[in-house]
């Protein structure tokens, strides 16, 4: 199975585990810490849970250069964006309210960091692993 093929399936395990961290956040953490401290809390959770699904998943994709880590990152953003704007363009009516969303960060969004950390995750992860 080529690279890329193995880089969309690990994706696609993150947006399974997005799913879920949101209805985490939705169903036990907003009624806890109210909208903008949980969308924090889910924020930094859902990126915790990226890194490591990157360090346990990364190996599969070995052998791997600097570059390649680089632009799995990138492709895992692209796709991360890709599916934002559609689920705001099926929720909202507008895929611009999707990229809305992710830019406020004074409301508790952090997908910002969610996404700077799925970019940088299979460098971080292979330089810890030791796989370049």
């Amino acid at each position: 199975m080529s690279l890329w093929i193995k880089a969309v399936l690990i994706w696609l395990g993150f947006a399974l585990v997005g799913a879920l961290n949101g209805a985490l956040r939705e169903h036990g953490l907003l009624g806890q810490l109210g909208p903008r401290c949980a969308l924090a809390v889910s924020g930094l959770l859902l990126s915790a849970m990226v890194f490591a699904l990157t360090v346990l998943w990364l190996p599969h994709l070995a052998p791997l250069t600097a570059r390649h880590c680089w632009a799995i990152g990138g492709l895992w953003v692209l796709l991360t964006l890709l599916f934002e704007l559609l689920v705001a363009r099926l929720t909202q009516g507008s895929a611009r309210a999707g990229l809305a969303g992710i830019m406020r960060v004074g409301q508790g969004n952090l997908m910002l960091l969610v996404l700077l950390v799925t970019l940088a995750a299979p460098y971080l992860a292979a330089r810890l692993l030791d796989l370049i």
